[in-house]
């Protein structure tokens, strides 16, 4: 049976997890350098990160603080919309760019029809 994914995909996937099956203790037996590999996927999250806060200032054309509060609970409306169950669930890409497309639509819709910014939220 050929499993999905790359060895790097696998291989965090399984360090990032908490089932008992995939222990710290496990992985480092099964030759997988648990340190090396969570530090790498933290450097690789704090650099898209920067990314998108490079592109929030390029959009807004200001340093606020508070731009972007309500863009995490906007993803995650984007996910379950897009299938994918809150309760440990698997899900696709496809349905996620679905349901982002349905969230895009209605925040423009509300912006089109000068609704109040904290209804927008």
């Amino acid at each position: 049976m050929r499993s999905r994914g790359t060895r790097s995909r696998r291989r965090a996937g399984a360090a990032t997890s908490t089932p008992r099956a995939t222990t710290p203790r496990r992985q480092r037996l099964s030759g997988i350098r648990t340190d090396r590999l969570l530090i790498s996927v933290y450097v690789v999250a704090g650099a898209i990160y920067g990314l998108a806060a490079l592109l929030l200032v390029a959009r807004t054309q200001v340093g606020d603080p508070n731009a972007g509060q309500t863009d995490n609970l906007d993803s995650i409306t984007a996910v379950v919309l897009g299938g994918t169950s809150l309760f440990g669930g698997r899900g696709n890409v496809i349905g996620t760019l679905i349901g982002a497309l349905i969230v895009g639509v209605f925040r423009n819709g509300l912006v089109l029809m000068a609704s109040r910014p904290s209804t927008r939220s």
